[in-house]
């Protein structure tokens, strides 16, 4: 089978719930919806990192965008995202295309309009 060479980027919650603020999931696992619409698009799904996850643990409380602006989490935002930016280039370098990305509504770091990586030009 050939592959499709396109690439969604996807918000880490939407392949993995578990990681959003207790009370906060959509899903007990992953957003299937979402997964099953970009397997009928014939798009590979890359999963970004979840940043709240990684900054603050599973059990941080829930926080708003103007709460997780600080200096300290853009700087934990770059640092966990250099890989990632690195292997996207390379997928371009061979020719694949980032045909969009999955953000999710009302989240600090993800949602499509005003999330941290939003405002930052990395879901861009």
């Amino acid at each position: 089978m050939q592959r499709s060479k396109k690439i969604i980027v996807a918000s880490h919650c939407v392949i993995n719930q578990n990681a959003v603020v207790e009370g906060e999931a959509r899903s007990p696992g992953v957003m299937k919806a979402a997964v099953d619409w970009t397997y009928e698009q014939g798009y590979g799904l890359f999963q970004l990192p979840c940043p709240e996850f990684t900054f603050l643990g599973p059990e941080r409380p829930p926080m708003t965008v103007e709460e997780y602006d600080t200096p300290e989490f853009r700087s934990h935002n770059r640092k966990i995202l250099q890989p990632v930016v690195e292997q996207l280039k390379t997928y371009q370098d061979h020719g694949y295309s980032i045909v969009g990305g999955l953000g999710i509504s009302g989240s600090p770091s993800f949602d499509p309009g005003k999330g941290i990586f939003h405002s930052a030009g990395l879901t861009d």
